[in-house]
């Protein structure tokens, strides 16, 4: 029987968390050879976690949300159950804690994530970042089968392929509008 947690470098990880990583990601910490041993242990590992849906209510109506990346811009809501945040801001910090943490976190407590304001989030290679951070948004929101709501401008719309998105737009006479996954909807 293989052990829950392992060592990765300073780093206890359980085999659910490495499915999460990337290669490169890991040789950085642990090398190549180490890498591809840990990777395959990962591999074959069976995740038996079900899903975990999420409510987001918006002015005007729900919507039901299953894992996977969910895009709201310029609209308010609440989403239930109460979601996990990541803890870091900006740069660095921020994609560790989205890798590392985040992960922990949810093995400990599954929950929806709200990712706040993502394109505020970094400093430098704003775009590079953004897209690194959806990235590996989607790898843990898949492997831990829960949903993520990422807030921000209305330009990530373009950057990500999103199971949903809640838009506020305007038309030209500056009246206002929410798409919900591309359907106009009315707001009272």
């Amino acid at each position: 029987m293989r052990p829950k947690y392992l060592q990765v470098g300073r780093l206890l990880m359980s085999l659910t968390h490495l499915k999460c990583l990337r290669r490169e990601e890991l040789e950085q910490w642990v090398g190549a050879e180490r890498a591809t041993q840990l990777l395959t242990m990962a591999e074959s590992h069976i995740i038996l976690l079900h899903p975990l849906y999420a409510e987001l209510s918006y002015p005007g109506g729900r919507l039901l949300i299953s894992p996977g990346l969910t895009l709201a811009s310029g609209v308010e809501f609440e989403l239930s159950p109460e979601p996990i945040k990541p803890r870091a801001r900006l740069d660095e910090e921020f994609l560790w804690d989205l890798l590392v943490e985040l992960p922990r976190r949810l093995e400990a407590e599954r929950a929806p994530v709200l990712v706040e304001e993502l394109d505020e989030r970094f400093t430098r290679h704003v775009d590079e970042g953004i897209l690194y951070a959806l990235d590996i948004m989607e790898r843990v929101a898949s492997v831990y089968r829960v949903p993520f709501v990422v807030t921000g401008a209305a330009k990530l719309l373009g950057m990500w392929s999103w199971l949903h998105t809640i838009l506020r737009v305007y038309d030209k006479k500056g009246v206002s509008l929410l798409l919900v996954d591309g359907q106009p909807v009315v707001v009272r």
